[in-house]
């Protein structure tokens, strides 16, 4: 397969996952038949409708679920009145913002889907200093919205995921070390309970809640609505890109996990290794700052290990946020200007994938590394990689109680196991060899998982998930939602 081939069913996943993340405008018209629930103003999709097939579908290519309706909230008296048509009529039902999740969680068979992707406002207030942002809003839309007045919330880089997801799940991105998780910049929140009553909370306000939410994962509480973000000034950053000859992993993987969680907050890092047939070991960053002093701080790790190929590119942050989320610019006909290839982040090369996660708090040694080594030479599929998400900086300066997301204290980066492909007939090999992948790693990590990165394989989902704070967490779920309305197949348990 060459890299050009590679590109292109990258692009085409891309742009596939525009509409398989539910990215379609699911508004309401005069045609459409009476309402399944009273007084609600949004389109209600049911199998009969000519959208149902393209809204049903999953982020994840292994997964056909048929809900029997998909609610399309247009604001949040439509969230309110959703939540109390399922609970007076026993209905299962899950929430959906972005359709992000690796899993399905927010599609089920049967039930009902609570879809709040039409909330999609972006407010910013006078002095540039936060943001308030509808529940529905997707990554792009919302660095886009905020790059006219040049400022951020850090964020990730899939384009097409959903804020709420990120946020509420924790939200580890290419600005992190430096301005921290995207649940670090959470202010205040509105959220639509299990009774159908509004509620807001913030460090005053509800703060059991505020601080669940903050790292314990989305649809666990309730339906939240809007959100309020502190806000970051943002102009130019650099992208760098390191390669490296891929029989150098252990090499590069020792410079890099010495080099990375320690490096300049303003410096955040992916280092990416691929199966032996793909034959691709890289690291690609953001710093915040200019080439030069780029290529100063990058120094330690390139000079650890010399590289095949280093780059730097000083770009203005959307256009970075554009390259890393595989998000490709529309042309004028009969333009011949080349486009920078996207740096494309956590994408699935095929439509069927299955990712997994664990979390590093003391440097791998070489058994662990030859254990990487093993597997991805004996990966069944071309696609199948590994990527270090570097942590340390101003995440790991959070204290761990502060917030529901646990990550923190001594942790030096994640490990995002990933493997796709294209056919079901390869879908046992396939998940066979991740779940082998990444029990085998067991001895080397923390046990812990990234809830963003969520596997229904993962035994003891809820502590890999929470960690200490699960107890805590499970205390709020029952003073919230009492009955436990807000269920899926990993969320948080009420207490026995």
């Amino acid at each position: 397969m060459t890299l050009s081939r590679r590109r292109f069913l990258k692009d085409t996943i891309a742009g596939a996952s525009l509409i398989a993340a539910g990215q379609l405008d699911l508004v309401a018209s005069a045609a459409d038949e009476p309402k399944l629930i009273p007084g609600f103003s949004g389109l209600i999709i049911t199998p009969k409708h000519a959208l149902y097939d393209q809204a049903r579908q999953n982020y994840n290519g292994r997964f056909s679920l048929k809900p029997a309706s998909i609610a399309c909230c247009e604001n949040e008296t439509d969230v309110v009145k959703a939540i109390e048509y399922v609970r007076e009529h026993k209905i299962p039902f899950v929430i959906r913002s972005g359709g992000h999740s690796y899993e399905a969680f927010s599609l089920l068979d049967d039930g009902m889907v609570i879809d709040v992707s039409n909330l999609r406002s972006v407010i910013v207030s006078a002095n540039k200093k936060t943001a308030t942002v509808g529940s529905g809003v997707r990554l792009m839309q919302l660095y886009e919205a905020l790059w006219d007045k040049r400022v951020v919330i850090p964020c990730g880089s899939c384009a097409t995921v959903g804020i709420a997801g990120v946020t509420m799940g924790g939200g580890f991105g290419l600005l992190g070390r430096r301005m921290g998780l995207t649940c670090d910049n959470l202010l205040a929140l509105k959220m639509v309970d299990a009774g159908g009553n509004i509620i807001e909370s913030n460090k005053d306000k509800n703060a059991d809640l505020y601080w669940a939410l903050r790292g314990g994962g989305g649809g666990n509480f309730g339906v939240v609505t809007q959100f309020t973000f502190r806000l970051h000034p943002i102009n130019n950053v650099t992208i760098f890109r390191i390669k490296w000859n891929w029989s150098e992993i252990v090499e590069v993987v020792k410079a890099w996990q010495d080099w990375a969680p320690a490096a300049d907050d303003r410096i955040t890092s992916i280092l990416t290794i691929t199966s032996k047939a793909a034959a691709a070991l890289k690291c690609v960053g953001v710093f915040i700052g200019g080439e030069k002093q780029a290529q100063e701080l990058i120094a330690p790790l390139t000079g650890a290990v010399k590289p095949a190929h280093v780059t730097f590119s000083t770009v203005p942050f959307i256009e970075a946020a554009k390259r890393f989320s595989a998000f490709k610019k529309t042309k004028a006909p009969g333009t011949a200007v080349a486009e920078p290839p996207p740096e494309a982040v956590h994408m699935q090369v095929h439509p069927r994938f299955k990712n997994t996660s664990d979390y590093v708090r003391k440097p791998l040694e070489e058994e662990a590394i030859r254990t990487i080594i093993d597997h991805l030479s004996q990966s069944p599929q071309e696609s199948s990689c590994v990527q270090f998400d570097g942590y340390g900086g101003a995440i790991n300066r959070v204290p761990v109680d502060e917030t529901a997301f646990c990550h923190r204290g001594d942790t030096k980066f994640c490990i995002h196991y990933q493997i796709s492909w294209a056919h079901a007939k390869d879908d046992a090999h396939s998940l066979q060899w991740i779940n082998d992948f990444r029990k085998s790693m067991q001895p080397f990590v923390s046990g812990l998982t990234y809830v963003n990165y969520c596997d229904r394989d993962v035994q003891d989902w809820a502590h890999s998930c929470y960690g200490e704070n699960l107890e805590r967490l499970m205390s709020i779920k029952k003073k919230y939602d009492p009955e436990g309305l807000f269920q899926f197949p990993q969320s948080i348990p009420l207490p026995v």
